[in-house]
């Protein structure tokens, strides 16, 4: 369990939440606010497309990349379908922000998998000459929880089994190359359940489709160079948070 923060107590000398505690219910509120998402069926139309539920999707896509309440690229351009903008990020980003996560943090460094993966190890962004600062938590704070996967990792492997509202980052090398949030993990078959945003699986509505997707990855992989599976699991400190 964490160390509670000084001064951190509740009515009648009561102990508050652990930061340990506190971190766990806000990955259980992203992962609330990924699952409504994923129910409201929200695909990824082409350009052009003017049904009702592509408008609809158009506008929460657009919301998710563009408004403070997800990745807060204020300075893009609205969202006009399929290609526009690799939005898995902005997607996790939202979801996050439902836990409270603070937002400088989502809008340096969330919108790739490059970007959080520095994020997570409190590494700099090496960009440009105005980079954010990405410094660790003070001694006897609780850091963001951060694991390297690959294609040869197995479930004993692992410093802690994925958990609900965790950041995995997936694909076939690196840091990976598509953003999601975890929903479940099974030990015996190795697969992580996901929600991302800009993926490719189970749509809200029963259907198969590219939007706000229900999909597994595989903790390891047969062939790991051609079958995504999880890269990276990341999670935000206490202090990253509201």
């Amino acid at each position: 369990m964490g160390a509670l923060r000084p001064g951190r107590h509740g009515h009648g000398g009561h102990l508050a939440v652990t930061d340990a505690a506190r971190i766990a219910q806000a990955g259980e509120r992203a992962l609330d606010a990924a699952r409504s998402l994923w129910t409201s069926t929200i695909v990824d139309p082409p350009h052009g497309t003017s049904s009702e539920k592509a408008q609809y999707s158009l506008a929460r896509i657009d919301e998710m990349i563009r408004s403070d309440r997800g990745l807060a690229w204020s300075w893009r351009g609205p969202y006009r379908g399929d290609g526009d903008y690799q939005w898995c990020g902005a997607f996790a980003a939202w979801c996050w922000a439902a836990a409270g996560l603070l937002l400088a943090h989502r809008i340096a460094w969330w919108s790739s998998t490059y970007r959080l993966d520095r994020w997570a190890s409190y590494k700099q962004l090496e960009v440009g000459p105005h980079d954010p600062t990405n410094p660790p938590p003070a001694p006897g704070e609780l850091r963001r929880l951060y694991q390297r996967c690959d294609g040869q990792s197995s479930p004993g492997s692992l410093l802690w089994p994925p958990r609900p509202g965790d950041v995995a980052l997936v694909g076939t090398r690196g840091y990976g190359s598509h953003i999601t949030i975890v929903e479940a993990y099974g030990e015996v078959d190795r697969q992580v359940q996901t929600i991302s945003g800009n993926g490719w699986g189970a749509l809200g509505d029963g259907t198969r489709g590219q939007g706000v997707v229900r999909r597994a990855y595989a903790i390891g992989a047969a062939r790991p160079d051609q079958t995504s599976h999880v890269r990276r699991l990341l999670r935000p400190a206490p202090t990253d948070l509201i």
